[in-house]
């Protein structure tokens, strides 16, 4: 129930318990050893001509990596996923269920409703749920 509810906050706790420059550049090399076998595989493919293998390696070099340590999982923006929720307590489990499934709904429905500012893709921060869909 903590990820499905609080990905945000669970995924910043271990990301500090875990993060390290070991890790981080185990990462980073993971993500560009994926892109590399990505460009072998364009580079492979017979059925591509020049132009559409062209296209292809440009839209290759436009994909950014992200790892699971991301910097936003800071103290700021973890505490702004949570904006807005308000009564849950310690006292009744129920209570605490209704009031994380409306806050989550609502906040899922207006990112729905609302027209994107760019062409990213955006999730919540932490382990990805969509409540709506579930």
């Amino acid at each position: 129930m903590s990820t499905f509810y609080f990905g945000a906050k669970v995924s910043q706790l271990y990301t500090k318990a875990v993060h390290g420059a070991k890790t981080k550049k185990s990462t980073l090399k993971l993500i560009e050893d994926l892109r590399s076998s990505f460009r072998q595989m364009i580079d492979e493919a017979s059925w591509m001509d020049s132009a559409t293998r062209k296209k292809a390696l440009l839209k290759l070099s436009a994909i950014t990596g992200r790892d699971g340590f991301d910097e936003a999982l800071n103290d700021i923006n973890v505490s702004k996923v949570y904006d807005g929720l308000k009564g849950v307590q310690s006292t009744s489990l129920l209570t605490n269920v209704f009031l994380l499934n409306k806050f989550w709904t609502e906040k899922e429905l207006k990112r729905i409703l609302n027209k994107p500012t760019s062409n990213d893709d955006t999730h919540r921060l932490g382990f990805d749920t969509t409540l709506v869909f579930k």
